[in-house]
């Protein structure tokens, strides 16, 4: 072979040889592999299966299925008052595929009563999408017809106790608050959720529960249980018969915003991560099955924007504080 066709035949032979080689390079730098989401995601509450939240995680791990076409897998991560669940998220890796929803008492109460495991700056919100009425509920077979009957017993017999989904929770800091504002001197008793405090009161073990107006409602119309109080405005209500917060002890009585749902990622989630998953969840807000399952739940829809969500936690933060001031939970 002449030198000059040896010459063409080994560059042609590296140029074959090394093309493979080039090809999956530039493959694997071309950003394909970064797109995302890629794979399933995994979403959980802070909350035992059953409940509201639990319902509610379901029903977004679906639709965020349907949109970001990957499976999302559900699941629960119940106690604390949610601290469990946001401490498993604030120590998931921030690649957007862990993510949870959380409510106030995991990014505001927590906090504020120095149970937080996580910095605030260990989760990022993506946005507001909901938020859920809570009532007091108690057996059906009780002797207390109306609010005013269980408190002028209370009153009569102090240290009657109340579930709750956890100390710290929202509920939980709504009932305390009207056990301070009734003057009942209630106790509280713990639980992972609406399921095992609703069988708490019917099983006559606590006097009274708050709950989600979801699981109250359901009771009640199954001839189980009582709704007597609602700490949310009428509109809000599942029952707009029952009293609220200012209609029963006078306007100059505050109360708290309603409890607000968000999805929740890891603190150090990037840019691209947290703007896909808030396109997402508008989307999500705005789809008719969605829409129609959250009011049969008597569940508000309210989508708040990552950057927006900001001031509604601070606003938030200046309702709770006094409240655990006024209730002594905290000094």
């Amino acid at each position: 072979m002449k030198k000059g066709k040896i010459f063409l035949w080994l560059a042609v032979t590296a140029v074959t040889v090394h093309l493979p080689l080039i090809s999956d390079y530039s493959i694997r730098n071309s950003g394909a592999e970064d797109k995302y989401p890629s794979r399933s995601i995994e979403i959980f509450c802070g909350f035992a299966p059953g409940g509201v939240t639990d319902t509610l995680t379901r029903l977004v791990a679906r639709k965020l299925e349907q949109n970001l076409k990957v499976t999302v897998v559900p699941g629960n991560k119940p106690g604390g008052g949610e601290v469990i669940a946001a401490s498993a998220l604030a120590n998931s890796p921030p690649d957007g595929y862990t993510l949870a929803i959380l409510g106030d008492a995991s990014l505001i109460t927590s906090h504020l009563l120095g149970r937080a495991t996580y910095s605030k700056d260990d989760l990022r919100v993506i946005g507001e999408f909901v938020f859920i009425s809570n009532v007091l509920a108690v057996s059906a077979e009780s002797p207390w017809k109306t609010i005013k009957d269980f408190i002028e017993h209370a009153r009569k017999n102090p240290g009657l106790t109340f579930s709750h989904p956890g100390v710290g929770s929202s509920p939980f800091l709504r009932a305390e608050y009207f056990n301070k504002v009734a003057k009942l001197n209630m106790k509280g008793v713990p639980f992972k959720g609406d399921p095992e405090g609703i069988a708490a009161v019917l099983g006559k073990h606590v006097a009274i529960g708050v709950f989600s107006g979801m699981a109250a409602k359901k009771q009640e119309e199954g001839g189980k249980m009582r709704m007597l109080f609602c700490f949310d405005p009428p509109g809000l209500s599942p029952n707009p018969n029952i009293p609220n917060i200012p209609s029963y002890f006078g306007k100059e009585v505050p109360d708290i915003d309603p409890v607000s749902n968000y999805l929740v990622a890891p603190g150090k989630a990037s840019e691209g991560v947290v703007k896909v998953l808030e396109n997402t969840l508008e989307k999500i807000t705005k789809d008719p099955e969605f829409v129609d399952n959250m009011n049969k739940m008597s569940i508000g829809i309210r989508f708040t924007d990552s950057k927006s969500v900001t001031q509604l936690l601070e606003r938030k933060t200046s309702q709770i504080k006094p409240i655990l001031l006024e209730t002594g939970l905290i000094k």
